[in-house]
């Protein structure tokens, strides 16, 4: 985005302030941790929680945006979503498996099994209780739950407001 096209009333302004708060919320913590300091657990979690806020946001605009365009509302958000995330992630995850780098700096390699290299792959190790093979993967298949959820949540909502929303509460 251009400077000269900013507009600090638009939508996406917001949306660009709350991930700038996210980033800089989670890199301090971050680099604390990595210069052996340890940060406060609040603003970490601060973070953390607006890094899920965020594509929370961006997800309902772009279900909405698929809706004008009159394009089948879940096939297309689904299939950008699949090709948005598991093509990095699976180069990331062959990566560190091939050369067995480690977790984070400052732990050692641990070979992981044939079933967690495929949790990790597909992304879903939270639900066989799997680790990560790298420390930074931990966020992704929360991210790929919420893409199966907010379709639903977008739809119930539209539908019924905020009863339904309630409701699925």
């Amino acid at each position: 985005m251009m400077l000269s096209r900013w507009n600090p009333r638009s939508p996406s302004a917001n949306l660009d302030c709350l991930r700038s708060i996210a980033v800089l919320a989670v890199v301090a913590c971050h680099t604390l941790l990595t210069l052996g300091y340890k940060p406060s657990d609040a603003a970490c979690r601060v973070g953390v929680i607006l890094f899920f806020v965020h594509p929370s946001l961006v997800l309902m605009s772009s279900l909405e945006r698929i809706e004008q365009m009159d394009a089948p509302l879940f096939s297309t958000f689904y299939f950008r979503r699949l090709f948005r995330i598991y093509p990095l992630s699976i180069v990331c995850v062959a990566v560190i498996v091939l050369f067995q780098l480690p977790r984070a700096p400052w732990w050692p390699w641990s070979s992981p099994d044939t079933f967690t290299i495929l949790t990790n792959l597909l992304l879903c190790m939270n639900l066989f209780y799997k680790a990560e093979v790298t420390s930074v993967l931990w966020s992704l298949p929360l991210e790929v739950q919420m893409y199966v959820f907010l379709p639903v949540l977008y739809l119930v909502g539209k539908t019924y407001r905020l009863k339904g929303v309630a409701v699925m509460w």
